[in-house]
């Protein structure tokens, strides 16, 4: 019994040091600087926050893109400038050591398009110790930050098993459901109950984008479609 204390008091220390950060994404979300009409480019910086050098995977997930047939997105991350048709790649930091992780959005002919970008951040030796961050680059996009950060739309229960419901949703009009890879697959209009029902969905990850009266993204949330 007198080593009971020792062992909870250890105990504690472990589950601290494995919750610890070792890196970080900011900022989150990430915003494009449209000054030049033709590269909307959104920029966030990766730092390692460990003592020792740390492997890293991003993946990119294009949720939406407007006029894909003449725009495209690419990344930059600390190694190099990727082309567009590259959407995972590893990289290190070494101890403390930064770098970009910048989502472009390429319009040649400055059509108008846009894209909402889905960027997961994880340690290759520990994948579960991830960050998740979304780009939103152009006119997909016109709310100010401040406005974005606002809604705390909230989906429950999470994984869905046959329906879902939103809280703090008032000012949704309507919702866009798309799948792991981004593809839309419909849209909804809000009701006042706010429950909605995916019986007919596959088992899988997709993604919810909302969006307010005027048509303006409000928020991207992500939920898991499960058995019952």
């Amino acid at each position: 019994m007198k080593q009971l204390p020792l062992l909870l008091a250890f105990c504690l220390y472990s589950f601290a040091s494995q919750a610890q950060q070792t890196f970080t994404l900011t900022p989150n979300p990430v915003f494009g600087d449209e000054t030049d009409p033709f590269e909307v480019e959104g920029r966030a910086t990766v730092k390692n926050l460990a003592a020792t050098t740390q492997n890293f995977r991003w993946k990119r997930t294009v949720i939406r893109l407007d006029n894909d047939s003449i725009c495209y997105t690419a990344v930059t991350d600390p190694n190099i400038h990727w082309f567009y048709t590259i959407s995972e790649k590893s990289f290190s930091l070494d101890a403390g050591q930064e770098g970009p992780l910048y989502v472009s959005l390429f319009d040649f002919e400055a059509s108008g398009c846009c894209a909402i970008v889905h960027m997961k951040l994880k340690k290759l030796d520990a994948p579960v110790d991830s960050i998740e961050a979304y780009y939103y680059l152009r006119t997909c996009q016109p709310l100010a930050v401040s406005e974005i950060q606002k809604f705390s739309v909230q989906l429950f229960p999470n994984p869905v098993a046959q329906y879902f419901s939103l809280k703090n949703a008032e000012s949704v009009s309507n919702l866009t459901l798309c799948d792991a890879s981004g593809k839309m697959l419909k849209r909804m209009q809000a009701n006042l109950e706010n429950h909605y029902g995916i019986a007919d969905l596959p088992l899988g990850a997709y993604y919810l984008v909302l969006e307010n009266k005027d048509g303006s993204i409000v928020q991207v949330l992500q939920f898991q479609k499960a058995s019952e």
